[in-house]
């Protein structure tokens, strides 16, 4: 299969602080089978979204996207 198709993953957080290191780990894990497998092209994103959050999910999301500018 040719390595054609951009996916973009957009998750809305809301107060996600607890969770969205594990929800990060596994999410980047799955694009990294899916670009190897060739399901996916290395254009392909995980857009975290903060809904207004109280929490520092906004500061989690930011420190992972500059942690894997090619991923999200």
């Amino acid at each position: 299969m040719s390595k054609s198709v951009n996916l973009y993953v957009v998750v809305p957080c809301y107060n996600e602080e607890a969770v969205l290191h594990e929800t990060s780990k596994q999410m980047l894990e799955l694009f990294g089978e899916m670009k190897n497998d060739g399901l996916i092209n290395d254009n392909s994103r995980i857009v975290f979204v903060d809904d207004g959050s109280k929490d520092d999910t906004a500061k989690i999301a930011r420190e992972y996207a500059d942690k894997y500018p090619d991923s999200i």
